[in-house]
């Protein structure tokens, strides 16, 4: 009994390592890298979850997991918005220009009109970006720069390290 114990307990305490060092992460990844049983996952996660130590948001497509106490709404909205590769990648061009028009990030990352305005038009629904008017032209910035690059080298662990050396650039820049 006691063996049993204390092996769910490593279990546990192994899925809050991945957790924490990976702010945002959804079920399907904390499956792999922890390469349990959906259900026994499914149990941990919800035993984790009842103790407090975890808490879970759900978004359109997955449900993500964070630490339950140290990040605050906002930080955990920029996270989900981070593990996202392409909104990622999109954030870090509008904070390495400034600003950016629709034209421009759809040049930059070779895509097609519709799919710069579903991504952007995420972005702005989370409050992340903004957009700005003026005549004809739309321009898109980053509202708060310093937390989405803070909260990157914050958790660098869970970021591959081209990244981070792309946002200690950008740091080092504002």
């Amino acid at each position: 009994m006691e063996r049993e114990m204390a092996k769910q307990l490593e279990i546990r305490r192994r899925l809050l390592d991945i957790i924490r060092s990976k702010p945002g992460i959804h079920f399907r990844e904390i499956l792999r890298e922890s390469e349990m049983a959906m259900g026994e996952l499914e149990y941990h996660l919800h035993v984790l979850e009842k103790m407090e130590l975890v808490s879970k948001k759900p978004n359109t497509h997955y449900t993500r997991y964070f630490p339950a106490y140290e990040l605050g709404p906002e930080d955990k909205k920029i996270m989900s918005l981070l593990r996202q590769p392409m909104l990622r990648e999109i954030l870090l061009y509008l904070i390495q220009e400034e600003k950016a028009t629709h034209g421009d990030i759809k040049q930059e990352f070779s895509l097609i009109k519709s799919t710069v305005t579903f991504y952007m038009k995420k972005l702005e629904k989370s409050g992340i970006v903004e957009k700005e008017k003026r005549g004809r032209q739309v321009f898109y910035k980053v509202e708060e720069p310093e937390s989405v690059l803070r909260l990157i080298l914050l958790y660098k662990k869970g970021f591959g390290d081209e990244l981070v050396k792309r946002v200690e650039g950008l740091w080092g820049n504002l």
